[in-house]
């Protein structure tokens, strides 16, 4: 998962040399452009012409490079921890805990990293946050279940084993008086932990979680993003092999959601909706045929016409291959339509 990071706009003095780095990589950078300088005592007045936040922090990375990165997580954990013991947060407070919310996700995009979050109290951590009244650590809480799931089989078990966090997760998502943003990110940790884990998945499908519902309520929400990874999940399935909860999904409307999608959807630049939905519709086909296209031929007509409107659009667009799968799709779907009417 990325992370957007503000740029640096302070402008340094006339004549000064300034380091402004706040990564590792920026630190390299600096690093290997201050070797252009002839002799080291040049390299000493840079370092000197820094200001003093841009010094203390360079001199405290270059001591962290020999340091333990698990324990510089464990600190952060303690730190965040001990910020959370007051409710509700200040907005100094929630600014520091988003700091660090942001370190502890760079942290456990490591995946022995992400298992010593998870055994170090890390799942704890985002229950604390998901049940907290601040949306900030509602979202901070669901970024690090998200990251935690990321290619990272044990962390995705050890989010659905977790005695609440896939409930409040589920919860979240279900709460359509919750931001929206919120929504999205809890979605997004859902969806992290089932697409690759049988013990999550046999979880998301039981009773007790309803997967099916909970998928059909992103479908029909009115939050695109949402829309998006929810359609993005379905089209993933087709692999899944508990797949008696697609027949659930035809009969409780899918195609229909999907088509509906489709139609209404707006046409954004990188925006993959289109083709995520377009993309379930041929999962399904593939998993019952039959009943898919029953369900297309209840509104063949006007499906045709947003299928042909849709090849339209995409043969006059200047980057037409961003659109090769969706025009597959499109095609293989509208053929269908005309022979087996």
């Amino acid at each position: 998962m990325s992370n957007e990071e503000e740029n640096d706009e302070r402008i340094p003095e006339e004549g000064a040399s300034q380091i402004h780095a706040r990564n590792m990589e920026q630190l390299l950078q600096s690093t290997i452009a201050m070797q252009s300088y002839p002799d080291a005592s040049e390299a000493q007045n840079v370092v000197a012409g820094m200001n003093s936040q841009d010094a203390k922090w360079l001199s405290e990375a270059i001591g962290g490079i020999f340091s333990d990165p698990s324990e510089e997580m464990r600190a952060r954990m303690v730190h965040v921890k001990r910020l959370l013991d007051t409710s509700p947060a200040s907005e100094e407070k929630l600014d520091v805990i988003g700091e660090l919310g942001d370190q502890l996700e760079e942290f456990i995009q490591d995946v022995d990293l992400a298992n010593d979050f998870a055994k170090s109290g890390g799942l704890d951590l985002i229950k604390i946050c998901l049940d907290r009244d601040e949306s900030q650590l509602r979202s901070l809480g669901c970024r690090l279940a998200s990251e935690m799931a990321q290619n990272n089989e044990y962390g995705m078990e050890q989010i659905v084993k977790h005695p609440s966090i896939f409930g409040s997760l589920l919860s979240i998502v279900k709460n359509e008086q919750e931001e929206s943003k919120v929504r999205t990110a809890a979605f997004s940790a859902i969806s992290g932990a089932v697409r690759d884990s049988d013990v999550a998945r046999r979880e998301f499908l039981s009773k007790s979680s309803a997967g099916p519902q909970l998928l059909m309520l992103a479908l029909k929400s009115d939050i695109e993003k949402l829309q998006t990874k929810a359609a993005f999940l379905l089209q993933s399935t087709a692999e899944w092999p508990q797949q008696q909860w697609h027949e659930q999904l035809l009969s409780m409307g899918v195609v229909t959601a999907l088509s509906d999608l489709y139609k209404n959807g707006e046409r954004n630049t990188g925006n993959i909706l289109h083709e995520m939905t377009l993309k379930s519709i041929v999962m399904l086909l593939n998993v019952n045929k039959a009943r898919t296209v029953e369900e297309l031929k209840n509104n063949q007509n006007d499906m045709k016409n947003t299928l042909n409107e849709g090849l339209e659009f995409m043969e006059v667009q200047h980057y037409r291959d961003a659109y090769q799968e969706e025009w597959v799709c499109a095609c293989q779907i509208l053929e269908l339509l005309q022979t087996d009417v």
